[in-house]
């Protein structure tokens, strides 16, 4: 989008969106929240580092991430245990064998039985 475009979705005038892209000038919150609409990449933006959104992700990931979050208790705990175990996590991560284990039975005890 060209600069003249940002400022005018921003509020402010084209040597405004001049001086915050050569970083002589901070832009406002408001300013970002305006120009947040049109899917700009904010916090590349504040950081330079790219964010990883769900327009990101391919389709079977989204599909993955959108199922993942309709599954609730044992089940999302057995999900956590196999995604841990495949990536080699829960060796060495405490945060990720706490994941798998739901109310004190690990997830591998729930799916044999």
């Amino acid at each position: 989008m060209p600069q003249y475009m940002f400022a005018a979705v921003g509020g402010v005038k084209p040597n405004a969106q001049v001086k915050y892209e050569s970083g002589r000038r901070l832009p406002r919150g408001d300013y970002l929240a305006a120009i947040a609409v049109t899917g700009i990449d904010l916090l590349f933006i504040l950081t330079g580092k790219r964010s990883v959104g769900l327009a990101q992700l391919t389709g079977n990931e989204r599909l993955f991430i959108a199922a993942y979050r309709d599954i609730e208790g044992p089940d999302k705990q057995l999900m956590n245990h196999l995604l841990f175990r495949l990536n080699g996590s829960l060796d060495d991560n405490p945060q990720a064998r706490n994941g798998a284990f739901y109310d004190g039975i690990d997830a591998v005890t729930m799916f044999n039985g």
